[in-house]
This record gives C-alpha cells, structure tokens and sequence, in this order.
C-alpha cells in the first residue's frame, strides 16, 4: 500500500445506494436480454469490486438474509465506513476486504453477481486486465456481472471540460479547495465562452449543470480523477469476451432500441448492421452516450431469447409527472402516489407488458420482483426503513430508502429518523426537537433573528417543520409505516 495520503481520507465516496446496481435490476436486465435466470429468493453469492463505503452494499444484507455479500475496496477510509454500516445494521453476512484490483484474493471462491460500479473507467489499465481476468475465473455459471464505465463517444466532449478543470486546478494541493475551483472555473468558461462556439459552449453549459448535480466527492474522484479511461461500448465488449463474457443488457434498460430511437432512425441503422453489438455502438454514436450500466453473463448462457415482464410489482417513478399526454394511457393505471401495484394489476396483456417495458426504459416506471414496504402517507406513529433508522445516527452518507435509492437528509431530518421506530408519535417527536432546541443542539429564530427558547412559543412552529419533515421523507420514500 501507498504510503502517500489518499484523496478519499479528505473526501471519502460516501454515496449510494444506487438502484442500477441492486439485485433484483440486474435480474430483471437478465431476463429481459436472454440471460441466465436468477433466483434472488435463495441463497447466493453477491461481490461488490470497488464497494466504497458500502452504502449500496451492506442495506442489502437486511432484504437478503440468506446471501453472503462480499466488498471489496483499496480504501482504508472506506473499509472503516463499511464496517460501521456492518455494526449499525447488526447484520453478519458481509464480508469487507481491503484489496488492489491488481492484486485481488484469490480465495474469494465464485459468485452468482458481481458489481463493478463507477470504478472501471478509473483503473489503469493493467488493473482493468486483473480486474477482467478475476471476473473471468469467479463469476458462476449462470451469474451476471454489472460492469459500469464512462462511454465514447460522449466522454469526448465532458473529457475536454475534464481537462480544462484539471489544468486550472493543477497547483492546489487541498482537495476540498480543488473541487471548489473546479466548480467555479467550468461556470466561468460557461460564462465567458462566445455562443458562436456552438459545440464548445454547448458543452460548457451542460457540463456546469451535471456539475452542479454531483457531489464535492463524485467532482473530485469523477472529474478531478488521476485516470480516466472512456471507451466504445464495442471495445469493452470485445474485452470482455476474452474472459468468455458477453452482454445481456443494461440496468437502466435503455439497451431496448426500440425506447431509444425513432423508428425511421433504428431502421436505417438495421439497414447497415444486423450484428447486435455493432447495431449497439451504433446507437451510443447516434446518440452521443457518456455512461453505461452494462450487465454480462458467460457467453454459453446468453439465448437471446428475451423473457418477457412477468410477475413483480410496478410503480410510477417522481419523474413521471412531468410525463406527456403522448404517453401510454397505462402510466395513468399507476397510483400517482408511488405505491407499488401487482404487474398483473396493471398489465393485462402482451401490449401493456411492452408498454411497461418501454415507460422503464425512460425512466417513468420502477419494476421490482416483489412488494416493497413503503408509506405514501404520514402515519399515526411513522416508522422509517430499517436501514434508514439504523444508519441515521451515523451522520453521514445518504438514507437508503424503500428503492435501493440514496437520500440526501438535513440535519433536522436526520435526526428525526432517528426516532422513527413505530413507536413514536408525532406529538413525541415534537417535545423531542423542543427540547433540543432549549437544549441549544440547533437552533429557531424569530423575525428580528434572535434564538426562540420558550417551549411554548416553539410547540407551533415545530410541529409545523416536523410535519414538512416527515411528508418529505415519506414522498421520498423513506417511510414504510
């Protein structure tokens, strides 16, 4: 190991949980490209390379009992993280490794999923060549790997507002100081840059947005990287092959051409290929694609015969209500709440399983194998999820809620999260925040900017904040009760 100071000690990769990487997605995209099936109700084998702080990992130690979920990181700083969402969830059937990629035990035996997330594009490339070997030699017959990693062509205009941020920033030494620099530079170039540029001031712009977006840690690990390696969907594929892989598809089922593409379009691009994977790289040129979530299994397990979407339960997702009328009318059969709903509820036939299919693939529909606990509504005596409850208290990372999605909390909320067992009321909360404000753990002030410590003066205008507080984590899907 290094024994110079790791950029992840001042800015550890505190995110997660993602819901491109949880089990179930992946074998949903397995399913629906031809792939291996896999049963998530029995026990299996689940390795996260490149696990950070285990916020996408460990929470789904509480949904699957029965698997043994493996991380693996080079950061001390977030083995030590991981470890205490062991210790907070009480859970024993994950196992923390501190490993290179280059150097990767080689007694960790086989696994039925193995995560690759947001860490691909990052490696040299001898550590990608041990990382594919490794994949090569322990994914199960009949597992999957998701493999994430920054696309050509569209990395090559966010890798020249890459570059532009790194020169600027070459000479600062803090980290935290890097990424303000960053940020402040790419708005200046955004600024300053003449419209008759078209290209390069189009992409200023829209690399300022997606900046302001991300978080310090993913600017300063993504952006500000060491090492960027971007590449074709087809090189990577080619790669992959060579450890005997081949692709069934993407987690965020965008590999579903015909959701993609306009028809006259994906015709004429059939018209020139009818190799799958050509006709894929195709597409990421048409459409200037920057990111994928591409899902592998052993090359002698791919059919090609695409399952359709049977059984599970479907939700509207928050993006769905700035849908269009053009939409199919099956989105208007899903509660606009968020609940989830049987598929067969919603789905009666061949024509509204490809509709769903199509609103998953723009992001407007959630599918998952089974019910979700969830709470639309505030109730009597809120309860949060129990990974939530129990990762509260640590006061850092995201709240991972019911979707397998990170939640970014106030301090205030954090705290009530804390509380919501099942057991507490409203009004309970409320004394609660009263007195910890009398306390002087935060504080309320009034119109002239001066502390407010009477209870009594406090009880209104909390109750109204713990009200907003708990509709908001409940619309966020934080409550289940």
């Amino acid at each position: 190991m290094s024994a110079v100071a790791s950029p992840y000690e001042a800015l550890p990769y505190d995110l997660g949980p993602y819901p491109e990487v949880h089990p179930a997605r992946l074998a949903l995209a397995s399913r629906l490209g031809g792939g291996p099936e896999l049963k998530l109700d029995a026990p299996f084998r689940l390795l996260d390379l490149g696990c950070g702080s285990g916020l996408s990992l460990v929470p789904l130690a509480l949904e699957y009992p029965q698997a043994e979920l493996v991380g693996v990181d080079l950061e001390a700083t977030h083995i030590a993280r991981a470890n205490q969402l062991v210790q907070a969830l009480g859970v024993s059937n994950v196992v923390l490794h501190r490993s290179h990629f280059v150097d990767l035990p080689g007694d960790l035996g086989r696994f039925d999923l193995i995560v690759v997330h947001r860490v691909y594009s990052y490696l040299e490339p001898e550590a990608q060549a041990a990382l594919r070997r490794f994949v090569g030699e322990h994914l199960a017959e009949g597992g999957v790997l998701l493999l994430s990693f920054n696309t050509l062509p569209g990395w090559h205009l966010r890798g020249a507002v890459r570059e532009a941020a790194r020169y600027h920033t070459r000479g600062i030494p803090e980290l935290r100081v890097r990424v303000q620099q960053a940020r402040a530079f790419v708005a200046f170039l955004g600024s300053s840059v003449s419209p008759s540029e078209v290209v390069w001031h189009r992409t200023v712009i829209e690399e300022h947005e997606r900046l302001g977006q991300l978080s310090d840690a993913e600017v300063a690990h993504d952006l500000l990287a060491e090492t960027n390696l971007p590449q074709s969907y087809e090189a990577l594929v080619h790669e992959l092959a060579t450890v005997g892989l081949a692709p069934v598809g993407d987690t965020c089922f965008v590999d579903r051409l015909e959701e993609r593409l306009e028809p006259g379009v994906l015709e004429a691009l059939r018209s020139l290929t009818s190799e799958p994977d050509a006709l894929q790289q195709a597409v990421d040129l048409c459409e200037g694609r920057a990111f994928r979530h591409t899902v592998f299994a052993r090359s002698g397990a791919v059919s090609g015969a695409h399952a359709g979407l049977d059984g599970g339960v479907v939700r509207r997702a928050a993006s769905s209500a700035e849908s269009s009328a053009s939409l199919p009318s099956l989105l208007g059969r899903l509660p606009a709440d968020g609940r989830a709903v049987p598929t067969a509820d919603v789905a009666v036939d061949a024509s509204d399983r490809a509709d769903l299919v199509g609103l998953m693939a723009r992001g407007f529909v959630q599918w998952w194998p089974e019910a979700r606990a969830y709470s639309p509504i505030v109730t009597a005596y809120p309860r949060a999820t129990a990974a939530a409850q129990a990762m509260a208290p640590l006061g850092w990372g995201p709240l991972p809620n019911a979707w397998h999605e990170g939640v970014e909390v106030s301090p205030v909320e954090r705290m009530i999260v804390c509380w919501l067992d099942g057991s507490t009321s409203l009004a309970q909360i409320v004394e609660r925040l009263v007195a910890q404000v009398v306390a002087d753990v935060f504080r309320i002030r009034d119109a002239h900017g001066q502390p407010i410590q009477d209870p009594a003066v406090l009880r209104p205008l909390i109750h109204d904040t713990t009200m907003e507080a708990l509709t908001s984590l409940a619309e966020q899907g934080l409550l289940v009760g």
